[in-house]
């Protein structure tokens, strides 16, 4: 599960999500963008990394910890339903392909 922040300017969200969502997933992104019908969006550097802002970080940790608490404890009360039990995820599998036929003769 992927869970937002917030704070983003709407030019800057695609790319924290782009961003996050790569982290997420391993993947290394390039920071130039390719060219697509959105790519105005992306100016004026048109990179996809945000640049650093000199707003100041007001998040005590004393508030952090109160939050994370919070979200723990409501975490902690949610009933768990008995028929979707936690399971591992499978790996993924190639499907062979099969056999070119000859799509002339059936």
């Amino acid at each position: 599960m992927v869970l937002g922040g917030g704070g983003y300017t709407i030019r800057n969200v695609a790319r924290c999500w782009c961003y996050e969502t790569a982290i997420a997933v391993g993947v290394d992104l390039q920071n130039n963008l390719p060219q697509n019908e959105f790519y105005e969006y992306y100016g004026p550097d048109f990179t996809l990394n945000v640049p650093p802002s000199n707003m100041e970080n007001q998040n005590s940790p004393k508030d952090l910890e109160k939050i994370k608490n919070n979200i723990l404890d409501r975490l902690s009360r949610i009933e768990s339903v008995p028929s979707a039990p936690f399971q591992d995820r499978l790996p993924n599998r190639e499907i062979p392909e099969a056999a070119e036929e000859d799509m002339d003769q059936r």
